[in-house]
């Protein structure tokens, strides 16, 4: 290996974040070549690394959640059933507790 060539650099995703940080800081100055020449990067790796931020927050955008949870029809039909299940249980159970109140009296 020769002293031209240079030993390929692998930047942690946190590395690029802040790299991308910076150039975003500095873009309206016009100084982004100064954050360029300190981290080692050429102007083609900063595209990608803003382009990667930007592909990564639409993602983050379309993964939110609505805040109220999207049921399926089945579902709500299944729920409501269940509910209906368990009122008629518990309306059985408070007629039989009445009927042991009387008899203990």
């Amino acid at each position: 290996m020769t002293e031209d060539t240079r030993k390929r650099r692998h930047l942690s995703p946190e590395e690029k974040y802040q790299i991308f940080l910076e150039a975003v800081k500095t873009d309206k100055n016009g100084e982004v070549g100064e954050v360029l020449r300190r981290h080692g990067i050429h102007s083609s790796d900063l595209q990608r690394i803003k382009r990667a931020v930007e592909e990564g927050a639409i993602q983050a955008f379309k993964l939110r959640k609505s805040r109220k949870p999207q049921v399926s029809y089945e579902d709500y039909r299944a729920k409501e059933e269940e509910i209906k299940r368990l009122e008629a249980i518990i309306l059985e159970q408070a007629a039989e507790i009445a009927l042991f109140k009387k008899k203990s009296r």
